[in-house]
Formats: C-alpha cells, structure tokens, sequence
C-alpha cells in the first residue's frame, strides 16, 4: 500500500485527478478519499492493497499520518507555517513548489526525501517547454536524479507528456502529479503515451 497525501485547497483536486488518472494507467488499484472519509474509513483502507490518494484540506490538516508522499501546493501558506511544518518527520518523499521560496525555506531540515517542481532553475523537475492545443504537451525535465518507493533510480532526462487541460491546472499541478507517479513506480514510457 502506497499512501499520498495531497494539501492544498481548489487546487489539490487538479492534482488529485492527474495523480488518479495517471495511476489508472497501470495495473495499480487507486482509491481517492477526504481527509473526513480517510479518518472514519481509515482501518477498511488500510486493510486495501492500493494506493490511497488523501485529500488533505485545511479542515483535516490536523491528520496525524504516516505518509509514503505528502505533496504540498503553495496556495496556502499558512497551512505550511502553522500546521505542516510538524509532519515532515513523518513523510518519505515531499513534493513542494519550488517556485515558492519562502515556503521551501520551512523545510531547510527536512529528512524527507524532498522534490521540487516548477520553473526554478534549480528545481528536481521543471519543464523547458509548453505546446497549448487541444492537449497540451509539455516537455518534463527531470534535473535532479531521484529514487522511486521501489528503490529504482530515475535518471536525469527529457520526456514530452500529452495532459488533456481541465480546470486550474498549472504547471506546479501537473509537474508535482508527474513526480508523484514516477516516486510510486510508474515508468515513464506509461506517462508519456
């Protein structure tokens, strides 16, 4: 069982559905949950062999929860001040924005596995490129190397994803919902197709 937890407000739902979508390609079964459904349903989940997508508002922030990977979205910096900070220590793997400076600068000490997507050049995963059409194609550049739960090695390289576009999605959701399935141990030939 692979757990994801997903903060943020509107914006998480983007990045829950790309998570979602993305991991239906595989052979992996995917079951999205509340953070109100996660604590009530919380002990038929966990007997699942799935992957479990937590949505994680600003009212079931307070989920104390081991988290295989925990992406958190810039939208709210409060909730990353005040209520996030704590739950690092708890997380394998932690997506952040990392065009949000200030919110990174809260996780200096992290022991997580830390990820960052957007277009800082220094990012672990950026993109060089956007093609807006009926879908649009983004060409993802992973620049940092990283190691998915499954212990392989994601390389540096290049690879285009074709995204159909609904809603607010921005380039942090997709990049941070791309980094998401490759930790969990989707190839990328899947993604790209």
């Amino acid at each position: 069982m692979i757990k994801i937890g997903i903060v943020g407000n509107e914006s998480s739902v983007y990045i829950e559905r790309i998570v979602f979508t993305l991991l239906s390609l595989t052979n992996l079964k995917v079951i999205t949950v509340s953070a109100e459904d996660y604590i009530e349903k919380k002990s038929a989940l966990l007997s699942e062999d799935a992957v479990i997508i937590v949505n994680i508002n600003s009212v079931g922030i307070n989920i104390v929860e081991k988290f295989n990977i925990l992406i958190l979205n810039a939208e709210n910096n409060y909730i990353y001040q005040n209520q996030i900070v704590s739950l690092q220590d708890s997380v394998d793997y932690l997506i952040l924005d990392a065009d949000q400076l200030e919110v990174i600068n809260h996780f200096d000490s992290v022991r997580a596995n830390l990820i960052t997507c957007g277009f800082n050049q220094k990012a672990c995963i950026t993109t060089s490129s956007i093609i807006s059409s009926e879908y649009e194609t983004i060409l993802v550049c992973i620049q940092r190397a990283f190691r998915s739960i499954n212990n392989k090695y994601i390389d540096q390289q290049e690879f285009s994803v074709d995204i159909m576009p609904f809603g607010d999605n921005n380039i942090f959701n997709i990049l941070s919902a791309i980094a998401c399935v490759l930790i969990c141990g989707v190839k990328i030939e899947s993604i790209s197709e």
